[in-house]
C-alpha cells in the first residue's frame, strides 16, 4: 500500500491494520525501493530480510549463552534453537511476517538490560530502551520481551533509591529512559494520533474522536477480538489463576489453529522442563534472571493473546535457558548426563516430523516441495512459475488505470495489486 501511494499516508476507509505497529512492514518496504525488479523478485528481497534476521537471531544465541555461562565454548549453540519444532510448522514459520523480526530483538533487550542492571545510567538505559522500543514497534505481542527487564529494572531502582549510597546516576538513567521510550515509540502513537485521531487507533475510540470512523467499527473490533485474540475468560482472578497455570503448562497444549497441527503440543517443552533441575546445578545464577525473565514473557504472551506463533519472540531466550541448562548440568557427572540425553532425544524424535507436516494454509503443501520447484525453475528455464506469485492480483492491477483505486470486498490481501486499494 505504501509502494503504491508513494508513502506512509492514513488508508481513507481507517483500515485496523494499518494503524498496528508496523516495523515489518517498514522494513519490507525497503525491497519496493529497488529498481529494476519485476514483482516476484521484490517478494524474494523481502523475504529474505527476514530470513537475514532470523540468521542474526541464531548468531546472538552464543553470544547470550557466553554472557550466561562464560567459561563455555557456545559456538553451535544456535542448533538448539531447533529444538522448539513450532518453527518449521506454518504459521510460526518464515512467512514474511513479523514474528521473527520481533524475535530479533529478544537477544539485544536481555544483554542491554544485563548492563542496566549493573549500573542504571544514562547510556545503558537509552540502550536498553532503543532495543525495547524496536520489538514494541514491530507488534503489540512483543511486550512479553519488555515486561521482564523493566520490572526487574524498576526494582532495582527503588533498592538503589532506598539505599542511597550510589552517585544518583540512576536519576538520569529512569529520566533519559523515560523520554527516550516516548520519543522512539513516537512513529507509532504519534502517528496514529496525527493520521486518525486516536495513538492506539481504533481501540481508543471510546476516548477520543477518530477521524476516521463507521458504525460497523465496533462490530469489526468484536469479531477480530473474538477469533483472532486468545485471551484468558472469566473474572480478573479468574484469569489471573489460568494465566498462572498456563505458565507451566503451555509447552504441553496446542495454541494454534487446529488445521496447523491439531491438538498436538509442538511448541517444544525443553524450557519448562530444564526449570526443574535448575535449582540443583551450580552457576545458575543468570540463567537464572534470565529463566524469570522468560517466564513472565509467557504469562505476558498468554494473558494478552495465546496464539502460539506470537511465542516465536520469546523462543530465543528460552533457547538459551535450555543450553545454559544442559551445559551445567552436563558439567555435574553422569548421573545427570544420561537422564539428559534421553530427554533431548525424546524432544528430536516428537518433534522431528514437524518439518514435514502439509499445514500451510496459502499453498496447502510442503513448503520446500514448492521452493524446490522455484530453484529448479531458472535451471530449466520455466519462468511461468514464478510469475505465478500473485497472478489474479498483478492481471487486476494491469487493469486499471495509474492512477486507479481498487474496492474490495471481504479480502484483506493486498500484495500486487500495485495500486491503491480500499
Amino acid at each position: 500500500g505504501w509502494a503504491a501511494d508513494g508513502g506512509v499516508f492514513p488508508t481513507r476507509e481507517g483500515w485496523i491494520v494499518d494503524a498496528l505497529p508496523n516495523m515489518a512492514a517498514m522494513l519490507y518496504s525497503w525491497a519496493y525501493l529497488l529498481p529494476g525488479l519485476d514483482h516476484f523478485e521484490t517478494l524474494m528481497v523481502a523475504a529474505h530480510q527476514e530470513f537475514v534476521l532470523f540468521a542474526v537471531t541464531l548468531a546472538s544465541i552464543p553470544v547470550l549463552i557466553r554472557w550466561l555461562v562464560p567459561d563455555t565454548n557456545a559456538a553451535i549453540a544456535w542448533v538448539a534453537l531447533f529444538l522448539f519444532p513450532s518453527v518449521f510448522i506454518y504459521d510460526a514459520s518464515l512467512h514474511s511476517g513479523n514474528d521473527h523480526v520481533a524475535a530479533f530483538w529478544a537477544v539485544p533487550i536481555f544483554l542491554a538490560f544485563a548492563r542496566a542492571w549493573e549500573r542504571v545510567d544514562w547510556r545503558n538505559m537509552l540502550a536498553l530502551t532503543i532495543c525495547a522500543a524496536g520489538a514494541v514497534l514491530t507488534k503489540y505481542q512483543a511486550a512479553s520481551l519488555v515486561i521482564g527487564p523493566a520490572l526487574f529494572i524498576i526494582g532495582r531502582v527503588v533498592y538503589l533509591a532506598i539505599k542511597r549510597g550510589d552517585d544518583g546516576a540512576w536519576k538520569a538513567g529512569i529520566g533519559v529512559g523515560a523520554v527516550a521510550a516516548l520519543a522512539l515509540t513516537a512513529p507509532h502513537w504519534a502517528k496514529n494520533r496525527v493520521f486518525y485521531g486516536d495513538p492506539l487507533y481504533p481501540a481508543l475510540y471510546t476516548r477520543f474522536t477518530p477521524y476516521i470512523w463507521n458504525e460497523d467499527m465496533p462490530m469489526m473490533m468484536e469479531r477480530a477480538w473474538k477469533y483472532q485474540v486468545w485471551r484468558p475468560k472469566g473474572t480478573f482472578g479468574e484469569q489471573l489463576m489460568e494465566t498462572l497455570k498456563a505458565g507451566y503448562e503451555f509447552s504441553f497444549r496446542s495454541h494454534t489453529n487446529r488445521r496447523f497441527h491439531g491438538t498436538w503440543p509442538y511448541f517444544g517443552s525443553l524450557f519448562t522442563l530444564s526449570l526443574l533441575w535448575l535449582p540443583f546445578v551450580r552457576g545458575a545464577k543468570r540463567t537464572w534472571a534470565l529463566a524469570i525473565s522468560a517466564q513472565l514473557g509467557v504469562f505476558t504472551w498468554f494473558y494478552i493473546s495465546h496464539v502460539e506463533r506470537y511465542l516465536q519472540a520469546l523462543v530465543p531466550l528460552m533457547t538459551a535457558v535450555v543450553v545454559a541448562a544442559v551445559v551445567l548440568a552436563w558439567r555435574t557427572g553422569w548421573l545427570a548426563r544420561i537422564p539428559i540425553l534421553a530427554l533431548i532425544l525424546l524432544q528430536v524424535v516428537w518433534g522431528g516430523d514437524a518439518f514435514f507436516f502439509r499445514s500451510h494454509a496459502m499453498i496447502g503443501d510442503l513448503p520446500f516441495v514448492h521452493t524446490a520447484r522455484l530453484l529448479e525453475s531458472g535451471f530449466k528455464g520455466k519462468w511461468e512459475i514464478r510469475d505465478r506469485a500473485y497472478k489474479s492480483q498483478k492481471t487486476v492491477g494491469a487493469a486499471l488505470p495509474a492512477d486507479g483505486t481498487l474496492l474490495v470486498h471481504g479480502y484483506h490481501p493486498r500484495v500486487g495489486y500495485g495500486t491503491r486499494v480500499i
